[in-house]
């Protein structure tokens, strides 16, 4: 039998923050996963960047960092999303105005 190394991931080691991705022994295959939704976001024109109105908060986001697994346990893919931390939003001031810039490849 030949030697079949297949990564397996530990889910529990997922990076919790985009510099302990960036020092982790997957660190290629996390800098990826971030091109790529940094590109979605470029290609989609998702975002803009303006100067903070003064006298408001801003919601807070987070890289939200996530080992997908084939079904016997080995890595499948990478995912890195951008999330708003909405626990953070004041009701009645662009409460509803908010939504997750994610959607699934087979749409795009």
């Amino acid at each position: 039998m030949g030697d079949k190394s297949v990564k397996v991931a530990n889910i529990d080691l997922n990076p919790l923050i985009y510099v302990e991705a960036m020092s982790h022994s997957d660190r290629t295959q996390w800098r990826a996963a971030y091109a790529e939704e940094m590109e979605q976001f470029i290609c989609q024109n998702i975002f803009n960047i303006v100067p903070k109105p003064k006298g408001h908060k801003v919601v807070n986001c987070k890289w939200v960092f996530k080992t997908k697994l084939g079904p016997n346990g080995q890595v499948k893919h990478y995912k890195v999303h951008l999330v708003a931390k909405e626990f953070s939003q004041v009701e009645s001031i662009n409460f509803n105005k908010t939504y997750s810039p994610v959607t699934s490849h087979s749409i795009v």
